[in-house]
C-alpha cells in the first residue's frame, strides 16, 4: 500500500547499505454532477454533466440507463441516471442524479355567455395549473393577453398559456347566445349541364313556428324549391313573430360532357389493326363507353377495320356525349416491273426495275434468288426473279 519503506542490504563480510523508497497513490477518485432539469413535462431536453476529481486522467464515462459515454449526457427525460467514471488506472467512481420535470401545464376556463342574441358582453377566464409560474396569455380572435377576455360575442375562442419555461397549454371555450332564427339549406345540383332538375330545401331553426317561405328568383313559397337550373337562389324565412332570416344557395352543374378521339388507322389495306381511343372531358366520372358497331365497352376500341365508328360516353349522372371517328386504310400496295433482257446468250447484263404503287412509303426491296435490295436489280443472267416490296407499315407485295 502507499507509504515509506526502508531496505537494509548486508554482504558476506557484514557490511551494510540502507535505502528508502516512498510508494505513492493518486487522490481518491470522486465526482460531482450538475444538471439541467426538463423544462416541460414529457420533454427530453434535460442534461447532466459529471466532473471527476482525483484519480488519474484521462477519464471515461458510462451513463445508464441512457446518456452515452461523454461527460455530459444530453436529451434526457425525467428520471434517475447513474454515471460510472473510470480513470486511466481503471479506478472507478459512481454517481447518481435525478432529472426532474414540472407538473403538466393545464388550463381550465370559466365563462359568462352573451346575454342577448347578437350581443358582445360575454367573457372567459383561464386558470393555469402546473408548469412554472409566472404565466402569460394569448387569446385568439384579438381577445387580448390577460387571464380574462371580455366583450366577447358568441363564438369559439382559444387561449394559449405559456409558463416561465416556455411550456404551453391550450384551451378552447365556446361563448353561446340565446337561439336566433337561422336557416340551413341542403341542395341537389343539376345532374347534366343545361338541365333543370336541381332542388334546394331550407330548414329553419330557432325563432317561433310556423314559418313561411319566399324563394327568389324561382318564386316558390314551399320549404323545397324544385326544377331549378344552375344559378344562385335566395330564400327568406319568416317566423310567426315576423322575424326573418335569409340565406343563399348556389345550384351548380357539371361542365359540358365532351369527348375527343385519337385513332390509329389500319396499317395495311384490308387489315383490322386499327384502334380508336375516346377521352371524356367534363361531366361526372366515372364514365362508361359503348362503341358501335364494334360492340366494345372500354375507352379504347381495338382490332378495327377501316370504317366509321360511333362511341357513346355516359357519365355517373347519366349524361351522354357521342363522337364519331373514321378509321382509314392505305391504298392496296401493288407493284409493276420493267425489265431489260440479257443481250447475248450466257450474258449477265439483264436488269429489272420494280415500281410500287399504294401502301405507305418509304419502301424496301428484296430480290431473290439474287438482285439485291434496291428498286433495280442489275447484272442479271437469264432466269426468273422474284421481288418482295415492303412499305413503311410492314405491308408487302
Amino acid at each position: 500500500s502507499a507509504g515509506t519503506y526502508t531496505v537494509t542490504v548486508t554482504d558476506a563480510k557484514g557490511c551494510t547499505a540502507t535505502a528508502t523508497v516512498t510508494i505513492t497513490q493518486p487522490n481518491v477518485l470522486t465526482t460531482s454532477i450538475t444538471k439541467v432539469d426538463v423544462s416541460c413535462n414529457g420533454d427530453s431536453n434535460g442534461s447532466a454533466t459529471v466532473t471527476p476529481v482525483g484519480g488519474t486522467s484521462p477519464y471515461t464515462y458510462q451513463w445508464s440507463p441512457s446518456g452515452g459515454t461523454a461527460a455530459t449526457a444530453n436529451n434526457l427525460s425525467a428520471g434517475t441516471y447513474t454515471v460510472t467514471v473510470t480513470d486511466a488506472k481503471g479506478c472507478t467512481a459512481t454517481a447518481t442524479v435525478t432529472i426532474t420535470q414540472p407538473n403538466v401545464l393545464t388550463a381550465s376556463i370559466t365563462k359568462v355567455d352573451v346575454s342577448c342574441n347578437g350581443g358582445n358582453n360575454g367573457s372567459a377566464t383561464v386558470t393555469p395549473n402546473g408548469g412554472t409560474s409566472p404565466y402569460t396569455y394569448q387569446w385568439s380572435s384579438s381577445g387580448g393577453t390577460s387571464a380574462t377576455t371580455s366583450n366577447r360575442s358568441a363564438g369559439t375562442y382559444t387561449v394559449t398559456v405559456t409558463d416561465a419555461k416556455g411550456c404551453t397549454a391550450t384551451a378552447t371555450v365556446t361563448i353561446t347566445q340565446p337561439n336566433v332564427l337561422t336557416v340551413s339549406i341542403t341542395k341537389v345540383d343539376v345532374s347534366c349541364n343545361g338541365g333543370s332538375n336541381g332542388s334546394a330545401t331550407v330548414t329553419p331553426n330557432g325563432g317561433t313556428s310556423p314559418y313561411t317561405y319566399q324563394w327568389s328568383s324561382s318564386g316558390g313559397t314551399a320549404a323545397t324549391a324544385n326544377n331549378l337550373t344552375a344559378g344562385t337562389y335566395t330564400v327568406t324565412v319568416t317566423d310567426a313573430k315576423g322575424c326573418t332570416a335569409t340565406t343563399t344557395v348556389t345550384i351548380t352543374q357539371p361542365n359540358v360532357l365532351t369527348t375527343s378521339i385519337t385513332k390509329v388507322d389500319v396499317s395495311c389495306n384490308g387489315g383490322n389493326n386499327g384502334s380508336a381511343t375516346v377521352t371524356p372531358v367534363g361531366g361526372t366520372s366515372p364514365y362508361t363507353y359503348q362503341w358501335s358497331s364494334s360492340g366494345g365497352t372500354t375507352t379504347t376500341a381495338s382490332n378495327l377495320a377501316a370504317g366509321t365508328y360511333t362511341v357513346t360516353v355516359t357519365d355517373a349522372k347519366g349524361c351522354t356525349a357521342t363522337a364519331t371517328v373514321t378509321i382509314a386504310q392505305p391504298n392496296v400496295l401493288t407493284v409493276s416491273i420493267t425489265k431489260v433482257d440479257v443481250s447475248c446468250n450466257g450474258g449477265n447484263n439483264g436488269s429489272a426495275t420494280v415500281t410500287p404503287v399504294g401502301g405507305t412509303s418509304p419502301y424496301t426491296y428484296q430480290w431473290s434468288p439474287s438482285g439485291g435490295t434496291g428498286a433495280t436489280a442489275s447484272n442479271l443472267t437469264a432466269g426468273t426473279y422474284t421481288v418482295t416490296v415492303t412499305d413503311a407499315k410492314g405491308c408487302t407485295a
